[in-house]
C-alpha cells in the first residue's frame, strides 16, 4: 500500500468516526427528555404495557446511540494507529535505505596493520 492509498483510508476512517459520532448526538438529541409521551389506552392494564414498551423503545434508542459513539471512537483510534505505524515505518525505511546506502558507498580501507594472506 503506497503513501496515497493510506492517506485516504486513514481520511475514510475519520470521515466515517465523525459520521457515527453525529449520528450519536442526534439520536441522542431526538429523545425527549423523560422519554416518549405515553398514550392513554383506555385501561390500567393496557396503559402499563405501553409504559413498558414505550420506555424499551427509549432505553433501545439510548443503547444504538451509545453504540454508535463507541464505534466512532473506535475508528478515530484506527485511524490514530494507522497514522503513527506510517510515520514509525517510514522512519525506519529511512533509516535502513541510509544504511543501505552507506554500504554500498563505502570503501574497504583496512587496517594500517592487516597482513594480506595473499602473496603479491
Amino acid at each position: 500500500m503506497d503513501q496515497a492509498s493510506l492517506r485516504v483510508f486513514v481520511e475514510d476512517l475519520l470521515s466515517a468516526k465523525k459520521a457515527f459520532s453525529n449520528t450519536a448526538e442526534e439520536l441522542e438529541n431526538h429523545m425527549p427528555t423523560g422519554g416518549f409521551a405515553r398514550p392513554s389506552g383506555g385501561n390500567e392494564e393496557v396503559d402499563r404495557m405501553i409504559d413498558v414498551t414505550v420506555r424499551t423503545i427509549g432505553e433501545f434508542h439510548h443503547i444504538l446511540a451509545q453504540a454508535m459513539a463507541q464505534h466512532g471512537g473506535k475508528l478515530g483510534i484506527a485511524a490514530d494507529r494507522y497514522q503513527r505505524m506510517e510515520a514509525d515505518t517510514l522512519t525506519k525505511v529511512e533509516t535502513v535505505n541510509g544504511v543501505l546506502q552507506d554500504l554500498t558507498t563505502a570503501k574497504y580501507l583496512p587496517p594500517k596493520d592487516f597482513k594480506s594472506p595473499i602473496p603479491d
